[in-house]
């Protein structure tokens, strides 16, 4: 079978771009032809470059020519579409359908319903646009505090999931949980072409380090934003100095810590993938202090696949992909 997986990737690297390698590397050597199509927003630097993008985000007609002259030449069985915000556009899908191709759309995030793709706003869950209308996402400047900016995304969420032929160009949804797929279908997508498929890892490695030998205290592995709860965890931590943290990662929240944080709490930044696995693997626990409704995280799959414990917040995903029985605990978000 030839797979064309179409992928617009971030300026800052994160876990959809791991899944997007993942499956590539999956269906190849399963034996399928796979080709991807990546395209970056490295490229979005100047303010022209941005009301350029914000203008074509509902539908870039030079990304409609080339999925379609790709998809003609290539003659794909499946177009397999991972982001397409704010690149690709909802433009890809309708070139790919109409190129004679199936067309799979994966939902790492809840772009298609919310401007700011976390269902979050105020440091709360918010499920408001979920409802008739999307007014208020442009009400309390829901993408990055901008009227222009949310009206621009809201377009673009318009012009998908309000499009008849946009929806019939999408043969398969694929969201990353059973909870992630009753937020899509609560938010208007068709059930019956949603389905569930987690992410995975490509390997499991069996724990190689035993309980009483774990010294590097404990760990948190990801983006130091407010949605992933960073400001929370270290103001908690900060009065538990006899219990050492180690912080790895970037975002923009990453001043904010370093000037925090306690001296028991090392921030690391970020670091290659195999440092941060090997931390993973001997720390005593991880933490995840979310607070958004999260996809599917590989972090978490990585930590119970090295036997490291995990304290999560109890929100969202948390009860569907972490079982009590793995040694894993959840409290309420902060």
């Amino acid at each position: 079978m030839k797979i064309l997986i179409l992928h617009n990737s971030y300026q800052q690297k994160g876990g959809e771009d791991v899944v997007v390698r993942h499956e590539h590397n999956l269906l190849h050597d399963a034996g399928h032809e796979v080709v991807l199509d990546q395209i970056s927003n490295d490229d979005i630097t100047s303010p022209f470059d941005r009301v350029r993008t914000a203008y074509a985000i509902s539908g870039s007609q030079a990304q409609y020519q080339r999925v379609l002259q790709m998809c003609r030449t290539l003659r794909p069985d499946i177009v397999h579409i991972h982001n397409f915000f704010p690149r690709l556009t909802p433009a890809a899908h309708v070139a790919a359908a109409r190129s004679g191709a199936a067309v799979v759309q994966s939902l790492h995030n809840y772009r298609l319903l919310c401007a700011s793709a976390l269902l979050m706003r105020g440091g709360k869950t918010c499920e408001e646009c979920l409802g008739p209308s999307r007014l208020p996402a442009i009400r309390h400047k829901c993408y990055r505090g901008s009227y222009l900016g949310s009206l621009a995304v809201n377009r673009m969420i318009g012009a998908a999931t309000d499009n008849p032929e946009w929806i019939r160009s999408v043969d398969r949804f694929i969201a990353l949980t059973e909870f992630g797929k009753t937020l899509f279908v609560k938010g208007g997508l068709p059930e019956e072409n949603l389905f569930v498929k987690p992410n995975f890892l490509p390997h499991c490695p069996v724990p190689t380090v035993p309980k009483d030998a774990r010294d590097m205290g404990y760990v948190f592995i990801g983006r130091l934003s407010q949605e992933k709860g960073i400001a929370r965890l270290i103001a908690a931590w900060n009065k538990m100095p006899h219990h050492p943290l180690n912080i790895i990662g970037n975002g923009p929240e990453a001043e904010w810590c370093a000037a925090h944080a306690a001296p028991h709490i090392r921030l690391h930044g970020a670091l290659p993938y195999a440092q941060t696995q090997e931390i993973l693997g001997r720390a005593r626990a991880l933490l995840f202090p979310s607070k958004w409704y999260e996809g599917c995280p590989m972090i978490l799959l990585e930590a119970l696949a090295k036997g490291t414990p995990v304290l999560a917040s109890n929100i969202g995903v948390a009860g569907e992909l972490l079982p009590q029985e793995f040694a894993t605990f959840s409290f309420n978000p902060l």
